[in-house]
C-alpha cells in the first residue's frame, strides 16, 4: 500500500489561479502534485482540485491539517479536505474517515497464536504511531485467534502501520500479516436486527449491515435486482465464494451465486489437508 494517494479538495474560489492554489500547500510533507479540476470544454475552474501525495499516510495527515481549517473566500467557508472517492475505496478507508478525523480501528489477522501478547502486538504497532488500545480476539475455547483489533488516534498513523505491516511475516505465524481497517456499521439491510457485539462494541454489527447466516433473508430479496448490493470483495476470492470478516475478526463467506452468506468456510477456501474451522468471538472487547 505505498502507492500515491490522491487528496480532494472543495470550495477553491474559482478566480484562483493554479500557481496560487500550489503555493497553500506546498510546505505538505510528501506532495507530489497539485492541480485545479477543470471543465474540460472551458477550461473554467470547478472551484475544487486534488493533491497528489506520494503515501497514504501523508495524504491522511494532510486532510487532517487543513480539512475545515482555512478559508479562501469567506462566501465559501472553510475548505473541504478529503481522500479522494477512489483512493478511498482502493485503501478501504471508512466513510466516515475519509476526512481523516477522529481514532481510527483496525483489524489485525495473521499473528501468532501461541505465546503472543497483547503487549507485544501493541509493541509492533507503536512503531508506527501511538496506540490507545489492543484487544486479541478469542477462540469459542478461550483461546488467543491470532486476530486483534488496534485503535490509533489518527487516520495517518493507521495508515503508516497498514502500509509497513499489511501481508508482511511475524515469526511464529503461519501467515502474513493482515492489516486493515475496521468496518464501523452500515444502516441495517432489509430491517434485519443487529447483534450486539458486547459493552462498547454494538458499533460493529456482523459483516458491516449486510445479511449474516443466521439472519438469511429470502431468497430474491438480497443482491441484484433488490437494490441492496452483495458485499464488496473481501480479501480473497476463490471461485463463486468471496471471504469477509465481521468486525470480531470472524471470517464468513457469501456465494455470488446464491447471494447467501454462512459462516462455515467452503471447502475452495480448505487449506492443503484438511478442514480449517474459522473462529469465534467470546468476549467483548474492554472499550471500542
Amino acid at each position: 500500500m505505498g502507492d500515491e494517494c490522491r487528496v480532494f479538495v472543495g470550495r477553491v474560489p474559482r478566480a484562483s489561479t493554479e500557481e496560487e492554489f500550489q503555493r497553500i500547500f506546498a510546505s505538505s510533507p510528501g506532495l507530489v502534485e497539485a492541480v485545479l479540476l477543470r471543465d474540460k470544454e472551458t477550461g473554467a475552474s470547478k472551484g475544487s482540485g486534488i493533491l497528489k501525495f506520494s503515501s497514504p499516510a501523508g495524504a491522511a495527515e494532510a486532510c487532517q491539517k487543513y480539512n475545515g481549517s482555512l478559508t479562501l473566500a469567506q462566501e465559501l467557508g472553510p475548505i473541504q479536505v478529503r481522500i479522494a472517492d477512489r483512493d478511498a475505496l482502493r485503501l478501504q478507508i471508512p466513510q466516515d474517515l475519509i476526512d481523516c478525523r477522529g481514532p481510527a480501528k483496525l483489524f489485525v489477522g495473521g499473528l501468532p497464536r501461541s505465546n503472543w501478547t497483547e503487549e507485544e502486538t501493541k509493541n509492533l504497532f507503536e512503531r508506527h504511531g501511538t496506540v490507545i488500545e489492543v484487544y486479541h480476539i478469542k477462540t469459542k475455547e478461550g483461546n488467543f485467534s491470532g486476530a486483534s483489533m488496534v485503535k490509533f488516534p489518527q487516520v495517518a498513523e493507521a495508515l503508516a502501520a497498514i502500509q509497513a505491516l499489511d501481508r508482511q511475516q511475524v515469526q511464529g505465524s503461519p501467515r502474513p500479516l493482515e492489516v486493515r481497517f475496521a468496518q464501523k456499521r452500515q444502516p441495517p439491510a432489509l430491517g434485519a436486527p443487529q447483534q450486539q457485539m458486547g459493552a462498547g462494541f454494538g458499533a460493529y454489527p456482523l459483516g458491516g449491515g449486510y445479511p449474516q447466516p443466521h439472519m438469511q433473508p429470502r431468497p430474491g430479496t438480497y443482491g441484484a435486482g433488490a437494490g441492496v448490493p452483495p458485499p464488496p470483495p473481501g480479501p480473497r476470492v476463490i471461485g463463486n465464494w468471496t471471504e469477509h470478516f465481521d468486525a470480531t475478526g470472524k471470517p464468513y463467506y457469501y456465494n455470488t451465486i446464491s447471494r447467501r452468506s454462512q459462516w462455515e468456510m467452503p471447502p475452495e477456501f480448505w487449506p492443503p489437508g484438511g478442514h480449517h474451522a474459522g473462529f469465534q468471538q467470546n468476549r467483548g472487547p474492554k472499550a471500542w
